[in-house]
C-alpha cells in the first residue's frame, strides 16, 4: 500500500527513488497515477529544508516567516502538511521530465502543477477520504508589495474546487463526535481555528456553499455553523448558503456565526484574543450511539440524493 506518511531524509530523498517511481509507469489507472504523484510533491513540499526549522535563507525565510507571523505553529504544519515549493519540489519535477516525461506530462498538464508555484506555501487539499486531489499555493505578501509585476496571491491546481472542502478529511471525526461542524472560508481560517482549540472545522474556497460541498458535509451531521469573512462578500456568501440549504435540505440545521466588529476573519479572531472558540450558548446535539448511527443513516440518504442531482463541475 502507498504510504504518504513516509518521511524522506535530507541525503536520500525518496521522491529521486526508482523503486518508487518505475512502478507508476506500469500503474493502469491514471487516476492513483496522479494521486501518487501529488503526494510525492506534498512531501517534497513539506520535507523543504526550512519549513519547520531554522535555517532558511532568501525568499524561502521570507515566505516561511509567514507561518511564523500568521501564528502557525509546526503541530498544525503537520498536521495539514503544509509546505513551501522549493528546491526540493523542482529537482523532482525537473528528474521528472527528464527521466519519466509521462509521468510528468500528468503533473503539469493534467494536475496544472508548474513553476508558477515556485518560492509559494503550500496547502494540500484533500477528498473526504483523505486522498491529495491537488494543491494551493499562497505568495510571500512581502514579495507582493514589493514588485511592480501582478500575480495573484492565491494559486490552485486543477482540481474540482468547489466540490471540496477543505480540512474535512482530518476534522471528519471530530464533526461527528461533535454532532455540528463549522464551516469557513479558505486555508488560514481552518488551520487557524483547528489550532485554536476547534478541531470540527473545514473551509469552502470561496464565500458560498455549493450543494456538493453541502451534501458531503451532510454525511457527517445535520447541524452547519457558518464563520465567514467578516466583509461585504463573505457576509452575502453566508446568507446564500443559509437561504440554499434552508429551501433544498430542510434536515440541516444552519446558522450563522458572525465575528466581531474588530476582526476581518477567524484567523485575525483567533490571533486577537487567543482562542478560536466562541461563546456560542447553542445547545450540542447529543445522542446514544443507537440514535447517531440512525442518524447517520438519515444522513447518508441526504448526501447521496443530492449527489445524484447536483453533477461534478471543475
Amino acid at each position: 500500500m502507498w504510504n504518504e506518511d513516509v518521511g524522506m531524509g535530507s541525503a536520500d530523498s525518496r521522491h529521486h527513488r526508482e523503486d518508487l517511481l518505475k512502478p507508476l509507469l506500469e500503474e493502469k489507472d491514471v487516476e492513483v497515477q496522479k494521486q501518487r504523484l501529488l503526494a510525492c510533491l506534498v512531501d517534497a513540499c513539506h520535507y523543504e529544508e526550512g519549513v519547520k526549522s531554522e535555517p532558511a535563507k532568501g525568499n524561502k525565510k521570507a515566505v516561511i516567516g509567514y507561518f511564523e507571523n500568521r501564528q502557525i505553529t509546526n503541530e498544525a504544519i503537520d498536521h495539514f502538511r503544509l509546505g513551501y515549493f522549493g528546491v526540493r519540489a523542482l529537482r523532482w519535477m525537473q528528474h521528472l521530465r527528464l527521466a519519466y516525461p509521462d509521468l510528468s506530462n500528468l503533473l503539469e498538464d493534467d494536475l496544472g502543477i508548474v513553476s508558477v508555484f515556485r518560492e509559494r506555501l503550500i496547502f494540500p487539499v484533500r477528498d473526504a477520504q483523505g486522498v491529495i486531489v491537488g494543491i494551493g499555493g499562497r505568495a510571500d505578501p512581502d514579495r507582493m508589495k514589493h514588485t511592480n509585476f501582478k500575480f495573484p496571491k492565491y494559486i490552485n491546481s486543477k482540481f474540482p474546487k468547489k466540490n471540496m472542502l477543505f480540512g474535512l478529511a482530518e476534522a471528519r471525526d471530530a464533526i461527528w463526535s461533535a454532532g455540528e461542524a463549522f464551516v469557513t472560508e479558505g486555508y488560514f481560517d481552518v488551520i487557524s481555528a483547528w489550532q485554536g482549540g476547534v478541531p470540527n472545522v473545514c473551509g469552502v474556497m470561496q464565500a458560498t456553499m455549493g450543494a456538493w460541498q453541502i451534501q458531503q458535509l451532510a454525511r457527517y451531521t445535520d447541524r452547519f455553523l457558518l464563520v465567514m469573512d467578516n466583509d461585504k462578500a463573505g457576509r452575502e456568501g453566508s446568507a446564500r448558503t443559509v437561504e440554499l440549504i434552508r429551501k433544498s435540505f430542510s434536515d440541516i440545521d444552519v446558522q450563522e456565526v458572525f465575528l466581531t466588529d474588530d476582526v476581518k476573519d477567524w484567523d485575525e479572531y483567533r490571533v486577537k484574543y487567543g482562542s478560536a472558540v466562541f461563546d456560542l450558548k447553542l445547545p450540542v446535539r447529543r445522542g446514544s450511539r443507537e440514535e447517531m448511527a440512525s442518524k447517520r443513516d438519515k444522513l447518508q440518504e441526504v448526501g447521496n440524493a443530492a449527489e445524484r442531482s447536483v453533477p461534478t463541475s471543475t
